[in-house]
């Protein structure tokens, strides 16, 4: 009782507000049987899509709702409602995630020349998702456990360090099996889990050809994803990329069903079905290397939601004498955990990743389609840490996930900025435009130093930094120059740019 009023009355402030009789409608239409912090969350969703911004004073929401002026977590049982995530805060509180995936990221951390933790977590995460072999799955969504994640940071800041810790635990998991006895009723797939590790893989062929014919969980660590990513996106990249990463698209969620496979012409081409097919990829990038080839459609087109992209926080120190040593125990830990089957919620816990969906619907703005997936990602990352705690997802566990990928899409999103262009012409335009427009951050050139300080951009500067081949370039150039947004000079026998 009261929950119809309230949204009535909330709604009713919005400037979308149609009248109670839609409310009504949309509100017979809901589960009667959600508990009120669903309830609760789903009247304020309603109303924000109404238009209406609720207070933040929840002693006003108690009176509406005649109830006593305590405190939420005392009147939703626990569950309480969710403050508003900074992420600066989080990256300040988030600490490593508990159980096993959290030794495991100490490990990855101590063993790093260049110490990052966020990078060390991530590392973590997919060692242990792949390692468990697709073995473990969210029992009540039916949900697999592979992660797409990649690493951004800056030349030599470390983000190489998980990808070689990841191959020690690799190995010491390998050894480790070869003296644990075999369990007859595990589906084993071909190969051990080092057969399945490779650097990259060539083309979409080449990923399905693998899967069918070698083994069906395989760990892709690219270095340079941005690159491969531009690849893939721009329109005249490699056939090959774009075919790898329309594959990728597809295995991501078909951990726990199978891939019907293809048919040619000729029937020796074709390629059976390949049952649960458990593909993770851990890539590594700079920023600017990936900002370059993400573009509005690739945002919209469902790929980037997939991926987990993770900036650097919890810089340490130079470690000049890392221990790369994998203590047995540690191993036994992995060995142990790497066998389970499927994993369920805690009490408190399902209601807890209710509420945060409800919240990262409200997740709107220009960057709305990188938050579709993120309940699923926060499955996903839960179920991978739950592995090593009794294959149990609890409050703290759903509490962690929710941290680290909402850290993850904000952070991604403040990378993207607000200019986000809608192809690779549209972004080369507004780099070179960008780059026109400040000359005097050159100045240290000192080949063209003396031009740069004098507010102009010569031809040869803007060719190294631009990257481009002559073609693509003069088209750049040319259409500036057309569309009058920046003059070409003649500088002796030298060509140089300004802005109008």
């Amino acid at each position: 009782e009261g929950w119809l009023d309230l949204i009535t009355e909330w709604s009713s402030w919005g400037a979308n507000y149609k009248g109670p009789e839609e409310v009504e409608n949309i509100w017979l239409a809901l589960d009667s049987s959600k508990d009120n912090i669903t309830q609760m969350a789903t009247v304020e969703y309603m109303a924000r899509k109404a238009g209406y911004v609720p207070s933040t004073d929840w002693s006003v929401v108690m009176a509406q709702l005649n109830l006593p002026p305590v405190c939420p977590e005392e009147i939703f049982g626990g569950v309480g409602v969710l403050p508003e995530i900074i992420v600066d805060d989080i990256k300040t509180d988030l600490d490593y995630p508990p159980g096993v995936v959290g030794e495991t990221a100490r490990y990855i951390f101590q063993s790093s020349r260049l110490p990052v933790k966020s990078y060390a977590i991530a590392g973590a995460l997919t060692a242990l998702a792949y390692l468990n072999r697709n073995q473990a799955w969210i029992g009540p969504s039916n949900t697999s456990l592979n992660l797409y994640q990649c690493i951004i940071g800056s030349t030599g800041q470390g983000k190489e360090e998980p990808r070689k810790a990841i191959k020690k635990l690799v190995d010491a998991f390998e050894s480790g099996m070869k003296f644990t006895p075999a369990n007859p009723d595990e589906t084993v797939n071909k190969g051990g889990v080092v057969h399945g590790l490779c650097e990259t893989i060539s083309s979409g062929a080449a990923l399905v050809a693998t899967l069918s014919e070698e083994t069906r969980h395989i760990l892709m660590m690219s270095d340079e994803f941005g690159l491969l990513l531009q690849i893939a996106i721009s329109d005249k990249g490699s056939i090959h990329q774009k075919e790898l990463f329309k594959e990728l698209m597809a295995f991501y969620g078909l951990g726990q069903s199978f891939y019907a496979g293809k048919k040619y012409a000729e029937s020796s081409r074709n390629i059976r079905r390949i049952e649960k097919p458990y593909v993770n990829v851990i890539g590594t990038t700079t920023a600017t290397e990936l900002i370059d080839g993400i573009t509005t459609r690739s945002v919209n087109n469902g790929l980037l939601n997939r991926i987990l992209f993770i900036n650097a926080w919890g810089v340490g120190d130079i470690n000049r004498n890392p221990n790369t040593l994998i203590c047995p125990e540690l191993t036994g830990k992995i060995l142990s955990n790497a066998r389970k089957g499927p994993i369920s919620y805690a009490p408190g816990a399902m209601e807890r990743l209710i509420s945060y969906a409800a919240t990262i619907k409200l997740n709107g703005g220009e960057y709305a389609d990188l938050w579709v997936r993120a309940e699923e990602q926060i499955i996903r990352v839960a179920g991978v840490v739950a592995m090593a705690n009794d294959s149990m997802i609890t409050l703290e566990i759903i509490e962690w996930a929710y941290k680290y990928v909402t850290l993850s899409i904000k952070d991604f999103s403040s990378l993207l900025g607000n200019d986000l262009a809608e192809n690779i012409f549209e972004k080369r335009i507004a780099k070179a435009k960008k780059i026109i427009a400040r000359p005097k951050h050159y100045i240290n050139d000192k080949k063209f130093a003396t031009i740069l300080k004098a507010g102009l951009m010569p031809h040869g500067k803007l060719s190294k930094l631009m990257k481009l081949n002559k073609f693509d370039l003069t088209h750049v150039i040319d259409h500036l120059i057309d569309s009058k947004e920046i003059t070409a000079l003649k500088h002796g026998n030298a060509v140089i740019y300004k802005t109008e």
